[in-house]
């Protein structure tokens, strides 16, 4: 799976177009920018590595600041924001939405942070986003390490990466979390629909010293296999019903096809 740099800058100059000053705001950062989210997944069916999700199109781009010495590199991000004419959310403290308004676009950005440095802590970065210590930071460093460098700063996860945070999301909160393991069972299948997953060694090999990579794999793995509690794809079988996949798909196919991501053989 080649990453095509031009579509992926074509991308977002085409999200800059409702989400104003995005890529200037981005690229006069100090700090990396983790793009996440289904926003990703959306450049990815662009990029033709998977068909568009069935769930249809996100009203908002995710982002994440990647904190190098201290959270003040948060607030001159959210600062640069807020010089542009974004909107505070009145229930999420990151949220910001957009002053300009195009129908089917997207409408506001959610602003993240996470540690890029052993210089600052997990509890730095929430407290400068105002979130909850439940709120999980898990793989962000790992997506942003290994991800793809688009305009300098901008950093968009490798495929690894993206699942991993959407595994670690639906982990440490599945009630509330179905729609990510979801879109991880939903991203596999289509990636093994196109092919795709025949130019994946390459992939795994890159990043099986990280246990990041070891921990989407053991977590598909344990999908696949349906014995497990934690990874259950009957928790989210009403979430893939609404997306249009039949019965006989969540009792059997899906289990295979994950195996053929995995490279493991159906007994």
């Amino acid at each position: 799976m080649k990453f095509d740099y031009n579509k992926a800058e074509a991308w977002i100059n085409a999200v800059d177009q409702s989400l104003v000053g995005l890529k200037r705001t981005t690229q006069a950062s100090k700090s990396p920018i983790l793009l996440l989210g289904a926003g990703v997944l959306e450049l990815y069916a662009e990029l033709g590595w998977i068909a568009p999700l069935r769930r249809g199109k996100t009203g908002d781009l995710d982002l994440s600041v990647g904190l190098v010495a201290s959270s003040s590199e948060y607030a001159e991000f959210v600062e640069a924001f807020k010089k542009l004419k974004y909107r505070p959310d009145n229930d999420h403290p990151y949220r910001w939405h957009s002053p300009k308004a195009i129908p089917g676009a997207m409408t506001y950005v959610d602003i993240l942070s996470h540690p890029a440095t052993d210089s600052v802590g997990e509890d730095e970065a929430r407290a400068s986003m105002k979130v909850a210590n439940e709120f999980s930071l898990d793989g962000m460093r790992f997506a942003m390490d290994t991800g793809y460098s688009v305009y300098n700063t901008i950093r968009i996860p490798r495929f690894v990466g993206m699942i991993a945070l959407k595994l670690y999301a639906y982990r440490n909160s599945p009630d509330k979390r179905r729609k990510d393991l979801a879109d991880v069972i939903e991203v596999c299948w289509s990636l093994v629909e196109k092919g795709h997953h025949f130019d994946f060694g390459t992939e795994w090999t890159d990043l099986e010293s990280y246990e990041e990579c070891q921990f989407v794999r053991e977590a598909l793995g344990a999908l696949a296999g349906g014995e497990s509690t934690t990874w259950d794809i009957e928790e989210i079988r009403q979430e893939l019903l609404t997306r249009s996949f039949s019965s006989d798909e969540i009792d059997t196919t899906i289990s295979t096809r994950l195996k053929d991501f995995l490279e493991i053989e159906p007994e």
